[in-house]
């Protein structure tokens, strides 16, 4: 499973999200945040999105959950790693 199979998943088995809706304007809204605010702008829940077209589940802190070549796992270290290595990601959150 790839990330954005990760996303689809998460939202489609929790009811909250179908694959015949996008994610902007069809359900969720694009949250401003910069590198200094997003700890405090994220909620459990939201979808981090970097234009490296990697996304991600964000579950607080500093934890995420993410799918890679070896799985999906949880990791805390989204300000160490994600956002040092590949800036502030796009947020967005479901209506």
């Amino acid at each position: 499973m790839d990330c954005s199979g990760l996303i689809t998943v998460t939202f489609q088995l929790s009811g909250r999200w179908h694959t015949s809706e996008e994610l902007e304007p069809y359900g969720f809204d694009k949250i401003a945040a910069t590198k200094d605010s997003l700890l405090s702008v994220a909620k459990c829940g939201d979808v981090l999105v970097w234009k490296s077209n990697h996304t991600v589940i964000y579950v607080g802190g500093e934890r995420i959950y993410h799918a890679h070549s070896s799985g999906v796992s949880e990791t805390g270290d989204l300000m160490r790693y994600w956002v040092k290595t590949f800036g502030s990601p796009a947020v967005y959150r479901k209506k």
